[in-house]
């Protein structure tokens, strides 16, 4: 098992519970994160899982998006997926 699939393993068995997750995907579309969680799930649609597959950001874009989600409701928790691509002030990549 990746570290991607072991990270949206762990996002879906937190999301069964009733805690709401966030998953920031840096490198993967929303679906195919969707197709990795159903593979592991027959309904995804109720769980209170929030998918932003915004690319590559910088670390002050990710903090916002994850505030803005966090002021729609309490996120229990956060998975930033493909740390690696963090785009550092400046970057030109």
């Amino acid at each position: 098992m990746g570290k991607s699939s072991l990270a949206t393993n762990i996002a879906l068995n937190v999301a069964r519970g009733g805690d709401r997750v966030y998953i920031q995907s840096l490198e993967e579309s929303k679906d195919a994160i969707v197709r990795r969680l159903l593979k592991n799930s027959e309904n995804i649609d109720c769980l209170p899982i929030e998918i932003d597959d915004g690319g590559a950001l910088d670390i002050e874009e990710i903090v916002l998006r994850v505030k803005r989600a966090h002021y729609r409701g309490k996120l229990d928790l956060i998975v930033v997926d493909h740390l690696q691509e963090i785009r550092s002030k400046g970057d030109t990549r």
